[in-house]
């Protein structure tokens, strides 16, 4: 007969050989948790390389100016002082725009004109219409005159501006934000546009914007 010591290791075994799988089983789901964390934290680093920071500069980068066309105007129903254009900015239908130019210009000044338009400022109704951008000019108190490119250019043809990267402008900016930056845009002594007194150019040719007459005067 086997002693009882004898038994008592039989026993031990048995009991060893019932633990040995769950063991094994808890080593494995914890390799598998340690994986899973480590592919985790491999594909948030990934897309954190991959997603391109957020533009914070105050500066032109975040305006997204571009060539429009004026195509109609007319006065404004509501308002003394105020045009609404449609104007082609090269989308699939034209933008109004809301423009303070009645007391200086004629429709006749406008119409057909190649024009620089903010196309990101986010729209605001204006005494009961909503305009869509804004038409930028040289501006006086007295006097103000359309910002108009030299060359051919078409709607949508984007402004760059010399040692800014401007291919990546917010999809929209506030008013407020717009108003920190625009105190850095205006003429210089040849009535070319400048930035910070760097130029303006249209992207596809290289060529200036200018105004007729205004010089070292504001852009709004």
């Amino acid at each position: 007969m086997e002693s009882l010591q004898e038994k008592s290791k039989l026993a031990d075994k048995h009991i060893q050989q019932l633990i040995s799988p769950i063991d094994n089983i808890e080593q494995l789901d914890s390799e598998v948790h340690i994986n899973v964390l480590d592919e985790k934290n491999i594909r948030l680093k990934t897309e954190n390389l991959e997603k391109p920071a957020a533009n914070t500069a105050m500066d032109i980068t975040r305006f997204n100016l571009r060539i429009g066309k004026i195509l109609s105007v007319k006065k404004h129903p509501n308002a003394d002082s105020l045009y609404v254009e449609q104007i082609d900015v090269g989308e699939e239908k034209p933008r109004t725009v809301c423009s303070g130019l009645l007391k200086y210009m004629q429709p006749s000044d406008l119409v057909q004109k190649l024009v620089i338009v903010l196309c990101n400022l986010k729209p605001v109704k204006m005494r009961g219409i909503t305009s869509e951008a804004m038409l930028m000019c040289a501006s006086t108190p007295e006097k103000i005159e359309l910002l108009e490119p030299l060359s051919d250019c078409k709607p949508g043809d984007r402004i760059e501006c010399d040692g800014y990267n401007c291919s990546s402008p917010h999809a929209q900016i506030t008013k407020e934000l717009s108003d920190q930056i625009l105190p850095y845009m205006s003429t210089n002594e040849n009535g070319e546009a400048t930035f910070k007194g760097t130029l303006w150019r249209v992207a596809n040719d290289k060529d200036v914007i200018k105004c007729k007459t205004l010089v070292n005067v504001p852009i709004k």
